[in-house]
């Protein structure tokens, strides 16, 4: 994804691998994130309960499902310009919903990094470009 390009869109929706994911862009920092639209509440874990050696058992309680959330750019709050539009929850560059119904839960996110075009593509010259 051209930096120029999330500069000007702020924002982008894409498939990756026939998979749904969205690219995030923070103006103030030029930093882009990408993630899947799908959203987790946080995870709880227990207090510790060691035993007489000291060593507490494994959380094995599954992880929390996933929700579809359906994101938006909404630039009213700077901090958190994406909006889920089903609960109005707002979400930062970090991928955290700040505000609204799913407050506290988190994208999850891709693995992604901000490079130099010309020092990723003599890496990985099969990579295409968004848009073009």
């Amino acid at each position: 994804y051209p930096l120029d390009t999330l500069s000007k869109l702020g924002f982008i929706e894409d498939r990756l691998n026939g998979r749904a994911c969205v690219v995030f862009w923070h103006g103030p920092t030029r930093s882009a994130t990408a993630y899947r639209p799908e959203a987790k509440p946080p995870r709880k874990y227990p207090a510790p309960q060691p035993n007489r050696d000291g060593i507490s058992p494994p959380d094995i309680r599954p992880e929390p499902a996933a929700r579809t959330v359906r994101l938006v750019r909404d630039d009213k709050e700077a901090a958190a310009p994406f909006v889920d539009t089903e609960t109005g929850s707002r979400w930062d560059i970090a991928g955290r919903a700040v505000s609204g119904e799913l407050k506290g839960w988190t994208l999850t996110w891709l693995d992604s990094t901000q490079v130099k075009w010309y020092a990723w593509a003599a890496e990985y010259p099969e990579t295409t470009v968004y848009g073009k």
